[in-house]
């Protein structure tokens, strides 16, 4: 199957999302409004008529372009219909081979090795009852739940995506990360407002008894699939507002053809969150290039030395 490289500028929206709404590995991150929201110059490899797909995005530090996963994009890979694993797995060498990546994860299954490693997504499948979804419950969040009935929690959905997005600011401002991530921020409220407006996104606020929001949380909707987004605060972890607001979900969704896709992560108390719930893992793979990584971080030393250098001798 022959393919091309195609900048997005060139890309023809309509063929791209239909592929992507029909591959049967197809994922929220693939979609062109949600690419558009974090990078207006992805490109990628498609075979075909947009049969097959596999896009990336681009960065350029220090004068290196170089691919990588955007924050809060899980995993991308190669999305299609096709059942020919060896020739989505010749696409992948192909796309490894050709480009400079730093990291890249993908929903395809790969080889483990010293540039891969595996990683964990955690998901359920609500197509049964509440009452038999809770029953999979561990006893710690069973336990947790009953608790948060002491501070009469109300959890309700909402329009406010300012207020939203200011609970986010906050939490990453108290975790000394906002200066950090910097215009991923903007990026990601881009993506709230479009995913609420236009996409089928939902948003839900848990208040406690004085009307305090204590906790939000968003849910990204793909097809079938809502792929939750939380934030807390310091009331919120105090009331278990996230196992109350996790379990409301759950109860509204349930006995559907729905799936919670809780996300993944390598800490610990994350993972047991998700798992408490009965989620399910499904593995994804994230390929790295630690020279990349390690030449980068000795340019950006060598790039801080040499303003200091220019700022403190050269204009005196």
């Amino acid at each position: 199957m022959e393919y091309k490289l195609i900048d997005r500028v060139d890309i023809d929206t309509k063929k791209w999302d239909n592929c992507i709404l029909n591959a049967n590995n197809s994922v929220i991150y693939a979609m062109s409004w949600y690419l558009d929201c974090f990078s207006g110059s992805w490109a990628a490899y498609v075979w075909g008529d947009y049969e097959m797909v596999m896009p990336f995005v681009t960065k350029k530090k220090i004068g290196i372009k170089y691919v990588v996963n955007p924050l809060f994009c899980q995993y991308l890979g190669v999305l299609t219909n096709e059942l020919n694993e060896n020739l989505i797995n010749q696409c992948i060498e192909g796309f490894i081979r050709r480009q400079l990546i730093l990291n890249y994860s993908f929903a395809n299954k790969l080889i483990i090795g010293k540039s891969v490693k595996e990683r964990v997504n955690y998901r359920l499948n609500l197509n049964k009852p509440y009452e038999e979804l809770y029953q999979d419950y561990s006893k710690n969040h069973r336990k947790n739940i009953r608790r948060t009935g002491d501070y009469n929690l109300k959890f309700r959905s909402s329009n406010e995506l300012e207020r939203f997005f200011n609970l986010i600011s906050s939490f990453y401002d108290s975790k000394n990360l906002g200066t950090v991530l910097g215009n991923s921020l903007e990026s990601l409220k881009k993506l709230l407002l479009v995913s609420k407006q236009y996409k089928g996104g939902e948003l839900y606020f848990v208040q406690d008894e004085y009307n305090d929001y204590i906790l939000g949380l968003f849910l990204f909707k793909h097809k079938e699939t809502y792929t939750v987004l939380t934030c807390n605060t310091q009331k919120g972890y105090k009331a278990k507002a996230s196992y109350f607001a996790i379990d409301e979900t759950i109860k509204s969704k349930s006995d559907t053809t729905s799936i919670l896709d809780f996300g993944g992560s390598d800490i610990r108390s994350i993972a047991s969150f998700n798992e408490g719930f009965g989620a399910s893992v499904v593995p994804y793979y994230q390929y790295e290039n630690k020279y990349l990584v390690k030449l980068l971080e000795i340019l950006h030393k060598l790039k801080s030395k040499w303003n200091y250098l220019r700022h403190h001798f050269l204009n005196t």
